[in-house]
């Protein structure tokens, strides 16, 4: 529907700059409007699936078809023309078909062969309308692939030089700076796992200090009494005690102690 809606845009603007210029022609009835071949350019990998016809977007069009605008339109693949062949071509938009083969920074070493100075020949003479238009593209494949501002400018500055070979010379570069992001991005996961581990830590140890409060309470419960046993040995056993287990095996023999002086001594490693 999205290229409909182009048609009658480029149609209606057609028509707008007739009128301009030659008066009321579109008014006569031997005005006609251009022909469009829609052509949808798509820089995936996958295969296109979308209806190939502007009627198997529109309910009831197979009974209502002559009251219905229809078209066929042509899908460009950029994936299924080789490098090679583009190159072949030597012309301004098989150049942007092949820099926007780049999906991601693993794609950079397919073009570490491509020769700069054929590069530079097929946008030696272009316009600057369509430098303007590889410099954007430039500019986008770069943020895509993670380079710094300064070598993005850099880059784009050489293709308005009519130097395009630059961004190809330098694929060892881009390199790089993905191996700089790929290491800043492991040092960021590093700290939140040294994070994560820390607060993880830090639960255990509160636990761990909540479990000796609770047999603390339990067990000056069962040694009721202060002059035969000395709670603050048992104190100092247990705060300088890791093994929760073994602290909580001490008051769970509680239940059913029958020798005090025994656990006691248990305890206290007598």
């Amino acid at each position: 529907m999205q290229l409909l809606k182009y048609m009658a845009c480029i149609w209606a603007e057609y028509e707008k700059t007739f009128l301009s210029e030659r008066g009321k022609i579109s008014k006569n009835k031997s005005f006609k409007y251009p022909p469009i071949i829609p052509v949808v350019y798509y820089e995936g990998k996958k295969e296109w699936t979308a209806d190939m016809y502007l009627r198997d977007r529109i309910m009831f069009s197979d009974i209502l078809r002559p009251y219905i605008p229809d078209f066929k339109y042509i899908v460009v693949r950029n994936h299924d023309f080789s490098d090679e062949e583009l190159l072949a071509r030597e012309d301004e938009m098989s150049l942007l078909m092949l820099i926007n083969k780049f999906q991601t920074a693993d794609d950079i070493t397919n073009f570490r062969d491509i020769e700069k100075d054929k590069i530079d020949s097929i946008i030696h003479n272009s316009s600057e309308q369509v430098i303007d238009i590889i410099a954007a593209v430039v500019r986008s494949l770069c943020t895509k692939i993670h380079i710094s501002a300064e070598e993005t400018d850099d880059a784009v500055q050489k293709v308005r030089e009519h130097k395009l070979g630059y961004l190809f010379e330098n694929m060892e570069k881009i390199d790089i700076q993905q191996l700089r992001k790929e290491a800043e991005e492991w040092r960021k996961l590093g700290e939140e796992e040294r994070q994560k581990a820390k607060e993880e830590q830090q639960k255990a140890k509160e636990e761990q200090q909540k479990i000796k409060r609770m047999s603390m309470t339990i067990l000056k419960a069962f040694f009721d009494d202060p002059a035969e046993y000395d709670m603050e040995l048992i104190k100092s056993v247990i705060d300088s005690t890791d093994d929760t287990n073994r602290i909580v095996s001490w008051t769970d023999a509680t239940e059913n102690c029958s020798d005090k002086t025994a656990l006691y001594n248990e305890i206290i490693g007598k």
